[in-house]
């Protein structure tokens, strides 16, 4: 299958690839659809051996801690912020996931969310644990997410 079969019109590829997250969902929903869960460690390899593709949003905030990673999440409209402390952040979102994988696997929203953490690590100044509780992806209402520190 190529992409040109998954995607039929002009105004559906302008849509799916509105943002680089959206392209990113994209590209990796359709790798799942084709070959199921033996594609997961793929993308999840991919996602950490690159620099996140939004480093420079995140470059000003590189090393600020924790607290900055919770005003940056919280800078988003749809994420509401439950905890924020100088250890971790607790927040949900709502509405449409950015990487368009409502209704796929909880498994591929972890593997993709890798570039996020990645990011999470940068302005943090130091690797840390993202925990998935609920996602939109395995068809939950939201998305609920612990980043803390490891």
């Amino acid at each position: 299958m190529d992409g040109i079969e998954m995607v039929s019109t002009i105004t559906e590829i302008r849509e799916c690839f509105r943002s680089k997250q959206n392209a990113i969902g994209a590209l990796c929903t359709a790798f799942y659809k084709e070959y199921g869960d033996k594609i997961i460690p793929i993308i999840s390899d991919t996602a950490q051996s690159h620099t996140p593709y939004h480093l420079p949003q995140v470059k000003a905030l590189s090393g600020k801690g924790m607290k900055a990673l919770g005003e940056y999440i919280g800078s988003f409209p749809v994420v509401e912020i439950l905890t924020s402390t100088e250890d971790m952040v607790h927040f949900q979102t709502k509405g449409t996931c950015p990487y368009g994988l409502n209704d796929t696997s909880k498994e591929l929203c972890e593997a993709i969310m890798i570039f996020d953490r990645k990011a999470f690590d940068t302005i943090v100044g130091k690797e840390v644990r993202m925990e998935i509780i609920q996602c939109l992806a395995s068809g939950d209402g939201y998305c609920e997410v612990k980043v803390s520190s490891k």
